[in-house]
């Protein structure tokens, strides 16, 4: 349907010169502890359109507030990979740099998000319990929880994925010692800056990775894991724009997040439903797109993504954007609601 979406190059590539300026950098911030510490959580109510603060549609979704999230801590920022706990009062995020942050949710008498706080940031660990630090070997991009209670992380830079061990009470986030997990061979094709941004478990325990820059097809190289092994698909996303997380629905369906920036008109993001039916060896992913973001709406870089069910049996959906650690890009948290279905 849209086979020529993957790779319009010019676009692409100043894309991710935006969406990836620091990528290089090394780290020049103080180190974290793994079991995490207390910060300052700033959390101001933003609206989805600045001209007009009532709206509340967008495409088949009913905003339910957002947030612009900050801190003085200097490791606050670069968040790409999501997760929020079944009641909606939990927020857990992981860094480009190797951090997590936990943070508490609260809502209003309308069920809409109102404020962030309790902010806890730790650094991820290594394979010998030691905290990560920097982009080089800290850049987590995905992540999704598996069937024993543990994480599945993706990393770019240094390209892998490291399984991690269910939570524990002194370690309440992804900080204890990581183990490799083996991850499909044409990853190690990928650009060190373009490999696994979406990783999401289907609710039968299989995997879906989708990777950000591989070509494949005309479309963009993704895999499913079932049974050990990885065996390849085709993603095919909206013209210029790339997959950067999917979340399981409720239903038992995907949601993905596409992102994409111009300089003449800013960032974008699109939001795209999976049929979970669809997620087979070789197959052709074509998803149906639900929602598009654009200025004057609220957007930034958008990169991480989770739903749950709500208490009336709507589906929400949980989007937060990497600022980059730029003054020019905001960490943003929003709250979109997918009716049930009829």
């Amino acid at each position: 349907m849209r086979a020529r979406a993957a790779v319009a190059v010019p676009a692409l590539l100043f894309s991710l010169a935006f969406l990836a300026r620091a990528a290089d950098e090394p780290l020049r911030q103080p180190p974290l502890p793994d079991h995490g510490l207390d910060i300052p959580l700033s959390s101001q109510p933003v609206a989805l359109d600045p001209g007009d603060p009532a709206r509340v549609r967008l495409g088949a979704f009913e905003f339910r507030g957002a947030l612009q999230l900050g801190s003085s801590h200097p490791r606050f920022g670069g968040f790409s990979a999501l997760e929020i706990d079944p009641a909606g009062k939990r927020l857990l995020a992981l860094s480009d740099e190797g951090a997590w942050l936990e943070a508490r949710l609260r809502y209003d008498e309308r069920g809409w998000l109102a404020r962030a706080d309790r902010g806890r940031l730790g650094a991820l660990a290594d394979e010998k319990g030691q905290a990560l630090g920097g982009k080089a070997d800290g850049d987590a991009e995905a992540f999704t929880r598996l069937p024993d209670g543990g994480y599945l992380v993706s990393f770019e830079q240094r390209l892998r994925l490291w399984r991690y061990p269910r939570p524990g009470r002194r370690h309440p986030s992804v900080a204890t010692a990581a183990s490799p997990f083996t991850g499909p061979a044409e990853l190690r094709e990928a650009p060190e800056n373009g490999a696994i941004e979406a990783l999401a478990r289907l609710a039968d325990g299989r995997l879906l990775a989708l990777c950000e820059q591989l070509q494949s097809e005309g479309g963009l190289m993704g895999w499913v894991w079932e049974k050990g092994v990885w065996q390849r698909l085709t993603y095919v996303p909206t013209p210029e724009l790339l997959p950067t997380d999917a979340t399981l629905l409720p239903d038992g369906d995907l949601l993905v997040v596409e992102r994409g920036y111009k300089r003449e008109t800013g960032p974008r993001a699109a939001l795209r439903r999976l049929s979970a039916a669809e997620v087979l060896p070789g197959a052709r992913l074509e998803p149906r797109t639900l929602a598009e973001l654009a200025r004057p709406l609220l957007v930034d870089n958008s990169e991480g993504l989770f739903a749950r069910r709500g208490p009336r049996g709507e589906t929400l959906v949980y989007l937060m954007s990497d600022d980059n650690f730029s003054r020019e890009q905001r960490t943003l948290l929003m709250l979109l609601a997918l009716p049930p279905a009829r």
